[in-house]
């Protein structure tokens, strides 16, 4: 593999994470499909996580316009009194500004393992480090991170089925506060990963749809919602399980917490089941707040808008 230098500024150091600026990028415009998603001159922010598998650049043009965050799946980066040494392993998570996530450089990322360039344990590395990702405290890197979980998995499923199983194994135990690390947003990484192989893991199915049933009740008021969304995603290759928890879904148009209304109704329009609304008509006037993440994208919202995009198809915007 290629090496390429750059000289940047170090403007953040703590101890988890450090943050460089590359004043001008001395490349040659970056672009995807038609567009230019980074500039040369442009400037660059790069997030560098400490022990972990990715780092983040936040790409700009030349006139400062934020285009969006470019996740390099690396090695960790080895820090040296005089350089930084990464190891890029040629797979990359473009997110744009304005639209969804998608995975750049597959083919060289797949070259690269048949070459033995990188070996297979290296590439299933980049699973875990997405799921880290769904911690985040900034919600949108958290929820892009769970979108990504799915992609990643998908990619490793054609060469290892069975480590992205016990990843979902895994993610399942990470709802219950045993596992002393709980992952809020396990459910909507499992039905992530379950939706883009439903075939691998048809097995899988009942049990994301069935988490609305299966947590404990203590616990699932922190996990209501993330459900909701975890059975809507799964809406095209769960049919056969989805009357079994659809009593559940309904009841929770009641909930008291104004984000899992919102999902509920979401839920249900995945579902293309509309008749529990019905016996809910002061939804209509929920205007309780919800967060939406679709193509990419977090907006705020009512469950009140939610209920008429459900109903007559109008925007869930304010």
């Amino acid at each position: 593999m290629e090496t390429t230098s750059y000289d940047e500024v170090l403007v953040m150091d703590r101890p988890d994470i450090k943050v460089l600026l590359q004043n001008e990028f001395s490349g040659s415009d970056v672009t995807h499909g038609t567009s230019v998603i980074l500039q040369h001159g442009a400037p660059i922010v790069w997030f560098i996580p400490v022990a972990s598998w990715h780092d983040i650049g936040r790409f700009h043009l030349r006139d400062g316009t934020f285009t969006g965050f470019y996740t390099n799946v690396s090695k960790p980066v080895d820090i040296q009194p005089t350089k930084w040494i990464g190891h890029d392993l040629c797979l990359d998570l473009w997110q744009p500004v304005d639209g969804a996530p998608v995975w750049l450089d597959e083919d060289e990322f797949d070259d690269a393992v048949r070459r033995r360039l990188i070996d297979l344990a290296t590439k299933k590395r980049v699973l875990p480090s997405l799921v880290s990702l769904t911690y985040d405290h900034e919600p949108l890197v958290a929820w892009r991170a769970v979108e990504a979980v799915g992609l990643a998995a998908s990619r490793i499923a054609e060469d290892d089925p069975d480590f992205v199983r016990e990843h979902l194994r895994r993610l399942l135990w990470l709802i219950s506060e045993e596992s002393g690390g709980v992952c809020w947003h396990a459910p909507e990484a499992m039905a992530e990963i379950v939706r883009l192989q439903p075939q691998l893991y048809a097995d899988y199915i009942p049990i994301v749809v069935s988490l609305i049933e299966n947590i404990e009740p203590e616990d699932l008021e922190h996990f209501r919602a993330g459900t909701l969304r975890a059975i809507g995603r799964l809406a095209s290759v769960a049919s056969d399980h989805i009357p079994a928890v659809l009593p559940s879904v309904a009841a929770s148009l009641g909930d008291l917490d104004s984000q899992t209304r919102g999902m509920a109704v979401w839920c249900l329009a995945q579902l293309g089941e509309l008749e529990p609304l019905a016996d809910v008509t002061e939804l209509a006037g929920d205007l309780g707040p919800v967060v939406l993440y679709e193509d990419g994208l977090l907006s705020s919202t009512t469950v009140s808008a939610i209920v008429r995009r459900a109903v007559h198809g109008e925007s869930a915007e304010r």
